[in-house]
């Protein structure tokens, strides 16, 4: 089964501004009223892979942090101290072309060893791997059943929100049963309900960097979807984890009228 999904945007204040909110009563409803097959557009796909390659470049010291790999490093620090084990297997759940493994690289100790397993629809794996983004550490899959070795940690980057079954697909990361998981970059509603949206970005808001030469700008569209927060805080309980640290992180989300929205990181440890 492939992932329908792909690395959502960054941010921008042109999504800030987007006043005009139009709820949908499930995925297929908000999908079947976007303009273009975001998803598994070769183009957008190929532009973060090249954005990618052209980051990773760029990362000299002094190294230029986000909360994003701060938080990520930090946790995997912590899985070292609080488990002992130093080669760390981890599950990226929507980690488009690696960047989130090329970031925290660099600013982990080197004792530290990886194995950084990406999961993301079969495009973004083929732009990935076509761009070269590839080692011994890094590799990509197109589906959480493919990974076959346990997995210690598991990390999950403002994604969830865009896949068809959100629930669902936290259901089935949880039952890999790593030792932690990691939601970081989540927009959660504050009620005990989903909200249904579609999200629109410009190709150049996705991927870090600006738009390399050779694309156009355009304008994307996929659902989105709102979870709350306590409906997740309960799936986990039920799964056995409990919520280590909780922090504040908005990058990952923008208002929806008068609904109370929050921008969290969540970091859970298996009982």
């Amino acid at each position: 089964m492939e992932i329908k999904r792909f690395l959502p945007p960054v941010v921008t204040d042109f999504i800030r501004r987007n006043k005009k909110i139009v709820r949908f009563k499930n995925y297929e409803d908000a999908l079947s009223s976007c303009s273009n097959n975001a998803y598994r557009n070769e183009e957008l796909c190929n532009l973060i892979a090249d954005k990618t390659s052209i980051h990773i470049t760029s990362l000299k010291e002094p190294f230029t942090l986000n909360p994003t790999t701060v938080y990520l490093a930090f946790s995997l620090n912590y899985f070292v101290n609080a488990f002992g084990k130093k080669n760390i297997t981890v599950l990226d759940f929507g980690g488009a072309c690696g960047i989130h493994y090329y970031e925290v690289k660099k600013i982990l100790p080197q004792t530290i060893s990886l194995k950084w397993i990406v999961v993301e629809t079969s495009q973004m794996v083929y732009s990935a791997i076509n761009k070269k983004l590839v080692n011994d550490e890094l590799s990509y899959t197109t589906d959480v059943e493919n990974i076959k070795e346990p997995v210690d940690f598991i990390y999950s980057s403002s994604a969830l929100q865009y896949v068809p079954t959100p629930y669902n697909l936290l259901k089935k990361l949880v039952a890999v049963k790593a030792k932690m998981i990691l939601l970081n970059r989540m927009m959660f509603n504050k009620r005990n309900y989903e909200i249904i949206t579609v999200q629109r970005s410009f190709f150049s808001a996705n991927g870090l960097g600006k738009l390399p030469a050779g694309y156009s700008d355009k304008l994307a569209e996929y659902p989105h979807t709102t979870m709350s927060i306590d409906k997740v805080h309960l799936m986990m309980t039920d799964a056995g984890y409990f919520c280590f640290s909780d922090f504040n992180e908005s990058s990952g989300s923008f208002l929806l009228g008068k609904e109370e929205i929050l921008g969290k990181g969540l970091l859970f440890i298996l009982k």
